[in-house]
Parts: structure tokens; C-alpha cells; sequence
């Protein structure tokens, strides 16, 4: 098992764990979420995923590492499942984050009022383009949806741990452009005077996302639970069959305390403690 180590500079405790073989390469090269106590960092993958623990005191580094190693048993339980779809209803859930955003400037939007000038100038010269195939050889050509959206995409998909089919990361591309569109609208509304009621927020639907990929889920299995990511630690890891027992009876005993054992709402929850304060 990893365990938390100390950085020979600053005395800082890090925690470190190396890819598991069964993944191979897949996850090197990724940018992924990880938070500790309530401070969120987006390490890349190598051959191994390091974090700091933000402590010089070996009990308490102690204590975070379990939290990040419950972080990381999500990641390559993400990695380990194939590519999800997502329903178009879920691509505009995600979407209504970079609404939110740029909605919370609403009160003082004058900085933000060019905002949706730019967007229509964006929107005329990438329709152009797609007329025009000669345009794409130019040497300053219009930006893609990938190319303006992508990093938001990857880092909504990352703060989750999830992968999606290339159609459904299309549709995120398109939701997010189209999204922000709608708040650059509202805040040059705001920049008008215009304080209405604003009533394009409420087309976002609460976030909804699968805890399972088509291919893997089991008719009976709706969620990701503690055994399961147990179970995946065991296939990938190898733990002596003692400690492997004696979890999977921690885990039984915790979730008849608590009612369940779905990580995802233990993840959650924990997020929402720490945004709270």
C-alpha cells in the first residue's frame, strides 16, 4: 500500500500511487481532480498520480492519504470503465455550470458587457468558415468549439472522473458555447439596467450523471459502491486476503450504519462540507 511521504525541501507530506498494470497507458497524460480538504488541485498523470496533503504533521497526513486514496480509487475505477453517453438533458446540466458562472458577476456586469458582442462576432466568422473551406487554410482562422471549450469540458469531465463518447463530448462543446452565449446575453442585459427576472436559468436541469457505463452495469446495480471500488482495489492491488476480508467487513458495518454505501453521495457530500466551509 502507498503511504504519505515527506518532501526532503519543505517538509510537506505528498502521497503518491503509481498507475495499476491493468490500465497500461491509458491514463497517462490526463489532467484530473482531486480535493483535500477542501482544496482542489488537478495533478496529470504519469506513471503515477501524486497530490500534496497540505501538512507537515505525519497523523493528520496520515488521515488525508485514506481521503486521497478513496479520490484515486474513483479515478481509475473511471478509467477502468469504458466511455459513457450522455443524454443530451445531462450535456445541458453540465452546461448551466459556465452560466452560473458568469451569472454570478450580474450585479456589476460592465466589464463583462462586451462579452456578448464577441460571441456573435465568434458565431459569424465560424459560420463563414464552415462556408468557405478556404478559410480553415488561412493563417488566423476562427476558433473551434474545441479549441474555445475544450478545457472547460475536460475540466467539468475531470471533476467527475468520468469519460464520454466522442458524440456526447460534441454535444458538451455545443451546450457549454451555447451556454455562455446565454450569459453573455444576460450580463449585457444587466449592463443595460435591465435587472428583470432572469428566467433563461431555469432551462438548466440539475446534474444527473451514470455511476456505470452500459457495457459494465449489471441489471441489479444502479450505483457505485464501496464494495465494488474494494473489489477493483483487490483485482488491481492484490491486498493479503486478511485485510481484504477485514474491509469488506468495515464496509458492510458502515453502510447499515449510514444506510448506504454509494461513494459517488459520500464524494459528494464531502464536497458540498467543503464548499460550505
Amino acid at each position: 500500500m502507498p503511504r504519505p511521504y515527506k518532501h526532503p525541501k519543505t517538509g510537506v507530506y505528498w502521497y503518491r500511487q503509481r498507475v495499476p498494470a491493468s490500465l497500461g497507458s491509458l491514463p497517462k497524460g490526463k489532467t484530473v481532480t482531486v480535493t483535500i480538504e477542501g482544496k482542489t488541485t488537478t495533478p496529470k498523470i504519469g506513471s503515477d498520480i501524486k497530490v500534496s496533503l497540505s501538512t507537515k504533521e505525519a497523523k493528520v497526513a496520515k488521515q488525508r492519504a485514506q481521503d486521497a486514496q478513496a479520490q484515486f480509487d474513483l479515478i481509475w475505477a473511471s478509467f477502468d470503465n469504458a466511455p459513457v453517453h450522455l443524454t443530451l438533458k445531462q450535456c445541458v446540466a453540465l452546461s448551466g455550470e459556465i452560466y452560473q458562472l458568469y451569472k454570478s458577476f450580474e450585479d456589476e456586469p460592465e466589464a463583462f458587457a462586451h462579452l456578448a458582442e464577441r460571441k456573435r462576432q465568434a458565431d459569424e466568422e465560424r459560420a463563414r468558415s464552415e462556408k468557405d473551406p478556404r478559410q480553415g487554410l488561412k493563417i488566423k482562422r476562427p476558433a473551434t468549439l474545441r479549441e474555445r471549450w475544450g478545457t472547460w469540458v475536460d475540466g467539468a469531465l475531470a471533476d467527475r472522473h468520468l469519460r464520454v463518447d466522442e458524440q456526447s463530448y460534441q454535444t458538451l462543446l455545443r451546450e457549454f458555447d451555447r451556454a455562455f452565449g446565454d450569459a453573455a446575453a444576460l450580463l449585457e442585459r444587466r449592463a443595460g439596467g435591465d435587472f428583470g427576472p432572469d428566467a433563461t436559468e431555469h432551462r438548466f436541469p440539475e446534474v444527473k450523471l451514470p455511476v456505470t457505463t452500459p457495457a459494465q452495469a449489471k441489471p441489479s446495480a444502479e450505483v457505485l459502491t464501496l464494495t465494488a471500488l474494494l473489489d477493483h482495489k483487490q483485482k488491481t492491488q492484490s491486498q493479503k486476503a486478511r485485510t481484504y476480508t477485514a474491509y469488506r467487513s468495515c464496509i458492510k458495518n458502515f453502510a447499515a450504519f449510514v444506510g448506504h454505501e454509494e461513494a459517488r453521495l459520500f464524494a459528494l457530500n464531502q464536497a458540498r462540507a467543503a464548499a460550505q466551509g
